[in-house]
């Protein structure tokens, strides 16, 4: 909250997390879609983690629509 509140400027402190939901393309589609009918596919999560990881996030991705395999 410290970083959206601050103007979103630089990169948030480490342990901070970031949730993005995410919606099928085009964008343009959910101009007139509000609350509860926004339904996201995914979500990604970004955990800035500059001494664990190679570009200073961790990344995480959740689907709603997964669907197993049975192989592995």
């Amino acid at each position: 909250m410290a970083w959206l509140r601050g103007g979103r400027r630089g990169v948030p402190a480490d342990g901070a997390v970031i949730i993005k939901e995410q919606y099928p393309a085009p964008a343009a589609m959910y101009g007139n879609t509000h609350g509860d009918a926004l339904k996201p596919l995914d979500w990604t999560v970004h955990d800035p983690a500059r001494s664990a990881s190679r570009d200073g996030w961790f990344w995480a991705e959740v689907y709603t629509k997964t669907t197993p395999t049975g192989k592995g």
